[in-house]
């Protein structure tokens, strides 16, 4: 569970740049109201904060760092599923993040050749919203986590660059588009129709966000008003 401070409450101000510690937040909202409890008893999408990106992007470990997360697809299964992964410009361990935020996402599926659950990834999708600003942190990205996903070592796919994706008119609402961008691909229908979303692309990407910060204020001060989340 994620707690939440005053300062970290106040990045979800206008004009503010949010921290890892919100979007991580704001992630775990979404796992715990979308992702989790599908009728098959597995999740469609698995979500990755940025501290969790970050350890991975840096030390390569991935299959140490999610040995306890449900990343494979069912042996057999015909499911397409998906990893959104945040995605920072930094290099420094100890801070997940750095000057810009984005969002990796990696569409897989059951490798039909193999019997332990190992995946061949469809493709990976990057959603940055300064066109392509992060490329090179989400191909590290996503180098990183083809361990986690895959046994055999299949060519990772190019990462792509998400087209239509909405875009930032500041310098302060990129982990704000993290969000409205992972909000709409977990409502996907699946992750087959990532590849022809525009994501925040709507013409009106700016109140959107703009609403996006209301609401996770919104929900903070009535958890707060519930018991304790955030304090100074």
């Amino acid at each position: 569970d994620t707690l939440v401070t005053q300062s970290d409450y106040d990045t979800l101000h206008d004009g503010m740049w949010l921290n890892d510690n919100i979007i991580s937040f704001a992630l775990e909202y979404i796992d715990r109201t979308k992702c989790r409890g599908s009728s098959n008893g597995t999740q469609r999408i698995t979500l990755l904060d940025p501290t969790v990106c970050q350890a991975v992007k840096l030390t390569g470990q991935a299959v140490e760092l999610l040995a306890q997360r449900d990343l494979r697809a069912s042996a057999g299964s015909s499911n397409t599923r998906g990893l959104l992964g945040v995605v920072s410009d930094s290099d420094s361990p100890d801070q997940p993040g750095g000057t810009h935020w984005s969002l990796l996402a990696i569409r897989y599926v059951a490798n039909s050749n193999a019997t332990n659950g190992a995946c061949r990834i469809v493709d990976a999708l990057h959603f940055d919203s300064l066109s392509g600003n992060n490329r090179h942190s989400a191909a590290d990205l996503a180098a990183a986590l083809h361990p986690a996903l895959c046994d055999c070592p299949n060519a990772l796919p190019t990462v792509r660059e998400a087209a239509g994706c909405a875009r930032q008119a500041n310098s302060s609402d990129c982990g704000a588009f993290v969000l409205l961008y992972a909000e709409q691909l977990v409502d996907a229908a699946s992750p087959d129709d990532w590849p022809l979303m525009s994501a925040g692309g709507d013409g009106r990407a700016s109140e959107a966000v703009r609403e996006l910060r209301a609401r996770y204020r919104r929900l903070i001060e009535q958890l707060a008003a519930d018991g304790p989340v955030y304090k100074d």
